[in-house]
Order: structure tokens, then C-alpha cells, then sequence
């Protein structure tokens, strides 16, 4: 498991990443308090529990990788408060539900979104398509997704769009 009481006690931790581990249990909402973080991947592990909205006061954090976990919750509404995040990777992460919150379009620094492969389901947002200047990849297949796509696509540096595989 996650040693959450040690980790949470480096007040000036700016790198965490703990990929490919096979941790388990939940992620210490602690790790919300560490105000120096900018890079916090846990790629890979069993994961499970919800995505603290603790996390959300991770204002320096650019790379958020929670992907290929067993995570049960939705995206914190929140996360719109991240503003300095270029990285948001929570693909494979089968039982992450819900929508994509509207906040998500607050992450104008953002230059890849991952949320493939998960549960959630709704529209995309019409934000998306112009709220991103410096996105480069946008990868939302494998989920529930459906509507219409949002029109009036303003995204001048993305490369790559997967929309596969939704209703």
C-alpha cells in the first residue's frame, strides 16, 4: 500500500511518481497538502477509492497521471482550480463515472487530456473545442460519451483526436 503518512510529511516534495508498483488501497487526501508538487504520476497500480477534491488545492501541479488504477469516483468538479495542469491522464481507469465537468475548461495551460477508457458518459463539452490553445492531444474513446461534437474547433496545436467507441 501507499505509505501515506511518510509521503505526506515531505512538505517540500515537488516529484512524486510511483508508477507500476501494485499499490494498493486509496491515495492519501493528504498528498493535497503538499503545496510544492508539480509532478504527481501513480501510473499503473490498484489504486482504488474516489480522486480526493483534496487534490484540487494542488495548485502547482502541471502532471497529473492517475491512469491504469481501479479508481471509483468521478472527476472533482474542482480540478477546475489546477490551472497550472498541462498533463491530466486518467485513462483506464474502468470504473471512473459520471461527466466531464464543465471546470475541466478552466486548464487553459493544458497540452494533453487523457480520459480514455473510463466510465464516463454525457456530451463533451462545447468548451473544449476552444478552450485549450495549447492542446495537442485529445483522447476520449472507449467511454460513454454521445451528442453532437461541439462546432467552432479553435485548438490550433492538437494532433490527435480519439473519439472512438462511444454511443
Amino acid at each position: 500500500s501507499l505509505p501515506g503518512e511518510a509521503i505526506c510529511k515531505m512538505r517540500g516534495l515537488q516529484y512524486l511518481v510511483l508508477n507500476y508498483n501494485s499499490l494498493s488501497g486509496s491515495l492519501p487526501s493528504c498528498i493535497g497538502n503538499l503545496s510544492s508538487l508539480v509532478f504527481l504520476e501513480v501510473l499503473g497500480n490498484d489504486l482504488t477509492g474516489t480522486i480526493s477534491n483534496s487534490f484540487c488545492g494542488l495548485k502547482k501541479v502541471t502532471n497529473l497521471n492517475l491512469a491504469s488504477n481501479q479508481f471509483t469516483s468521478t472527476i472533482p468538479g474542482c480540478i477546475g482550480n489546477m490551472t497550472s495542469l498541462t498533463d491530466l491522464e486518467l485513462q483506464n481507469n474502468l470504473h471512473l463515472t459520471g461527466t466531464i465537468p464543465l471546470a475541466l475548461c478552466s486548464l487553459t495551460n493544458l497540452e494533453f487530456l487523457y480520459l480514455h477508457t473510463t466510465s464516463i458518459e454525457g456530451t463533451i463539452p462545447e468548451c473544449v473545442s476552444s478552450s485549450f490553445p495549447q492542446l495537442q492531444a485529445l483522447l476520449l474513446q472507449n467511454n460513454r460519451l454521445e451528442g453532437t461534437l461541439p462546432s467552432n474547433w479553435n485548438l490550433p496545436l492538437l494532433g490527435s483526436v480519439v473519439l472512438s467507441n462511444n454511443q
